[in-house]
C-alpha cells in the first residue's frame, strides 16, 4: 500500500501563477506525490498460479507469462515531484506512436493509447543529500540511487519555483543546442573521472622512495645524513691467480 497525498491549495496557486496554463486550460506545471502517479506499462508479466499437488490438499506454484497492460508507479512513491505538461506534438504523430510502442510478443501497445491532449513529464523531485559537504557540487552515490532524503513540500516551495523559472528561460534553446550542452557536460564528467582513476592507479603503482638514514651529531643542533657506503667500481685479480687460464700477471712481466 502506497501513501496518498495532495499538495496544499496555496502551493498549487503559487505554481500556477508562475507556470501559467496550457491551451486546454490545464496547468503547465504541477506538483504531485509519487504515490499518486501511475502510468501505463504493457508487455509480458510473470503470473503465478497454484495447482493441486501430489498430496491431498497441497498446492504447487506454477509461473507463467501473460500479456497485460498495467498501471504502475511512475516515480519514487515517497517524494514530491514536479511535472511539466507537454503537448501531443511532443510525442510525434499518432501513427509513429502506435508503430514505436507496439510489442509483437505481447500483441499490444506498451504505453497505452496516444496522448491526444499531451501528458505530464517528470522534471524534478524534492529531496536532499545529507552527506554533502560545503565543497561538494553533486550528491553522493548512495543518495543518487536512493533518491536522497525526504524533505517537506511547504517549506521548500521556493526550490520548485527556481526550477520553473530556469525551465521557462530555457524554452528558447533548441534541441540541438541542448544536446550539445548535455554531451559537453557528460564529456567533462568522463574526463574528471578518468583523471581521478589515473591518479589513483599511478599513486598505487609508484614505488616507495627509500629515505636516507640520519643521525644526530652532538653540538650541531640538527640532523645530518649518514654518508652512503662507496663500493669499488672494479676488482683487480690477485697476483699469481687465474693460472687455470694459462697465464698470470707474473708470467706477463717475465715475458716483458
Amino acid at each position: 500500500m502506497t501513501e496518498k497525498r495532495t499538495p496544499a491549495e496555496w502551493v498549487v496557486n503559487r505554481i500556477n501563477s508562475l507556470g501559467g496554463f496550457n491551451r486546454y486550460d490545464e496547468p503547465n506545471f504541477r506538483v504531485i506525490w509519487g504515490g499518486n502517479r501511475f502510468h501505463k506499462v504493457g508487455g509480458m508479466f510473470k503470473h503465478v498460479t497454484f495447482v493441486n499437488g501430489p498430496i491431498i490438499g497441497s498446492k504447487i506454484p506454477v509461473v507463467t507469462e501473460v500479456a497485460d497492460l498495467r498501471d504502475m508507479l511512475a516515480y519514487h512513491p515517497e517524494r514530491w515531484h514536479l511535472e511539466r505538461w507537454r503537448g501531443p506534438e511532443f510525442y510525434g504523430s499518432r501513427e509513429d506512436w502506435y508503430e514505436q510502442t507496439w510489442d509483437e510478443e505481447a500483441q499490444l501497445h506498451r504505453m497505452g493509447d496516444y496522448p491526444e491532449k499531451g501528458d505530464y513529464e517528470h522534471v524534478f523531485y524534492l529531496a536532499e543529500c545529507p552527506h554533502m559537504k560545503p565543497e561538494d557540487t553533486e550528491w553522493c552515490k548512495l543518495c543518487q540511487v536512493t533518491y536522497g532524503q525526504y524533505i517537506p513540500l511547504e517549506e521548500n516551495v521556493h526550490i520548485l519555483e527556481q526550477q520553473i523559472r530556469a525551465l521557462l528561460l530555457s524554452d528558447g534553446v533548441n534541441r540541438n543546442e541542448e544536446q550539445r550542452a548535455l554531451f559537453l557536460r557528460e564529456d567533462q564528467k568522463r574526463q574528471e573521472k578518468r583523471k581521478y582513476i589515473t591518479e589513483r592507479v599511478m599513486g598505487a603503482m609508484r614505488p616507495k622512495l627509500a629515505t636516507q638514514p640520519t643521525s644526530w651529531q652532538p653540538g650541531m643542533g640538527a640532523r645530518c645524513s649518514v654518508p652512503e657506503a662507496k663500493l669499488p667500481t672494479h676488482l683487480t685479480l690477485p697476483v699469481g691467480k687465474r693460472k687455470d687460464l694459462g697465464f698470470s700477471q707474473i708470467q706477463v712481466k717475465e715475458k716483458e
